[in-house]
C-alpha cells in the first residue's frame, strides 16, 4: 500500500515538476509559482495529471488539487532550473509509464508527449542549463533533425517505442509547439 502513494507522489508532484521543468523555461518561466500561474503551462500540468492519475491505484484527485494550492504559493521559490537537473534519470519512471499506458491502449498521453519533447528541446539547449552526470552523452541524442532528435530521445526514455511512427511525429509536433 505504501508504494501506491510512493507513486503517487513520484507520478503527480514529481512528473509535474518535470514537466514545468523543460517546459516552464521555454514559456519564460522560472519558478514553480510562476508556472502554474501561467495559463498554457498550468493546462498542460492538469492535462498531466488527467493522465497519470487514473493509472495509479489510489485516489489522486484530490492530491492533484493539494498540489495546486502548493505551487501557487509565491512564498516557496522553488527554481525549474534546480528540478530540471538529472532529468535522463526522471523522466523514465516519472512520464514513460503514462506513455507506455496510453500507447498499449492506442492513445496519444498530450501531456506525456508534451514532457518528452519539452526535455527535448532542453538538450537541444532551450530553457534551463543542461545539468547531468554524462551531458555529452545526452546532447548525442540531438543535433540532428527533429524527426531524428525525436527517436533518440524517445529511445532512451522508451526504447521500445522509438520506433512508433505516430509518437515520433506526436512529439516533434509538441516540441514545434512548445516553441511558436
Amino acid at each position: 500500500e505504501v508504494e501506491a502513494y510512493e507513486q503517487r507522489k513520484l507520478w503527480m508532484l514529481n512528473g509535474s515538476h518535470s514537466l514545468m521543468a523543460y517546459a516552464g523555461p521555454i514559456l519564460g518561466v522560472e519558478t514553480v509559482a510562476e508556472g502554474i500561474a501561467h495559463p498554457r503551462l498550468r493546462e498542460i500540468v492538469q492535462t498531466w495529471w488527467q493522465e497519470a492519475g487514473p493509472g495509479l491505484s489510489v485516489p489522486w484527485e484530490d492530491y492533484a488539487q493539494a498540489l495546486i494550492d502548493r505551487y501557487e504559493n509565491p512564498n516557496i521559490r522553488h527554481l525549474l532550473a534546480q528540478i530540471a537537473a538529472d532529468g535522463s534519470q526522471k523522466i523514465p519512471v516519472r512520464i514513460a509509464p503514462t506513455l507506455r499506458r496510453f500507447r498499449k491502449e492506442g492513445e496519444m498521453p498530450k501531456a506525456a508527449v508534451t514532457a518528452v519533447a519539452a526535455w527535448l528541446l532542453h538538450l537541444r539547449g532551450h530553457g534551463a542549463p543542461i545539468k547531468e552526470a554524462a551531458p555529452e552523452k545526452l546532447q548525442a541524442l540531438v543535433g540532428g533533425s527533429l524527426k531524428e532528435d525525436a527517436k533518440n530521445v524517445l529511445g532512451h526514455v522508451v526504447p521500445e517505442l522509438a520506433g512508433d511512427d505516430e509518437l515520433v511525429t506526436a512529439v516533434m509536433q509538441a516540441a514545434e509547439e512548445l516553441l511558436a
